[in-house]
């Protein structure tokens, strides 16, 4: 039995708790009063477990925002699947954002994955200018997005300074960040407190047999350099094996993580 299974009924519990229910009922609070001071809102949603859950919060308060999918062109091939999901399941106005460049061959052309993603060289390029510029294109005013303080140091340094809702310059439109608060506990309570949302869990969430938390596995790019310490290479091997020979044929450094 996957992990997650087995913990499934202590998630459940939890979601009866006065705790976790005031915490759901404050976000939703807070994106009711961030909806009311703009136009055009978009949910970014990378199909993981914590932006299912942010799009399931804002689209019972509202069901006609857009919800941007960024396809880098490196995503899980479960992703692609799962967005489509989505899209089908809930009548979503679904947007996606391509990446303009080849990640992978832009980290050849910079001496190696973990060289060139230094500085999250390919992800602005694939990622960051991109968006800026569909946003700027199609008049969006607000970007709600799934982070979480407890994910990564830097992450909880750039939530704790700015807060929940700010103007960000680099990106020239305001940013909300709903979860910014939650753990990992609330997220997959929530999941399994709302029948439907299991149904949508990403596949990935179950291929645990490098983790003791399943909420430790990340909806991400497969090549991100900055997730090797964590296993990610391995998991890739064992998993994803097609993958991971491509990526050990164009980056033999990754060898030295698995």
């Amino acid at each position: 039995m996957a992990l997650l299974d087995k913990m499934k009924p202590s998630y459940i519990a939890y979601s009866q708790t006065s705790v976790h229910k005031r915490k759901v009922e404050k976000t939703k609070e807070l994106i009711k009063e961030i909806l009311s001071k703009h136009k055009k809102p978009y949910i970014a949603c990378s199909t993981g477990k914590d932006s299912l859950t942010m799009l399931h919060l804002i689209y019972e308060i509202d069901p006609n925002i857009d919800v941007m999918f960024h396809d880098s062109g490196v995503e899980l091939p479960e992703s692609y699947e799962q967005i489509k999901k989505i899209e089908q399941n809930w009548g979503i106005n679904l947007k996606v954002v391509k990446s303009p460049i080849n990640v992978l061959e832009r980290y050849k052309e910079r001496d190696g994955i973990f060289f060139g993603g230094k500085g999250d060289i390919a992800f602005t390029e694939a990622m960051g200018k991109p968006i800026k510029e569909w946003t700027k294109e199609n008049g969006y005013d607000l970007a709600f997005i799934g982070l979480r303080q407890e994910e990564s140091t830097n992450r909880k340094i750039m939530l704790c300074k700015n807060g929940q809702y700010f103007y960000c310059k680099k990106y020239e439109i305001y940013e909300c960040f709903p979860l910014s608060f939650w753990k990992k506990e609330d997220i997959w309570a929530y999941i399994f407190a709302h029948p439907p949302l299991g149904n949508l869990i990403h596949p990935a969430y179950y291929k645990d047999r490098l983790v003791k938390d399943p909420g430790n596995i990340r909806i991400s790019w497969y090549c991100d350099p900055t997730s090797a310490r964590f296993g990610q290479f391995l998991w890739l091997k064992i998993y994803y094996p097609d993958i991971f020979r491509k990526l050990a044929d164009m980056f033999p450094e990754i060898m030295t993580y698995v």
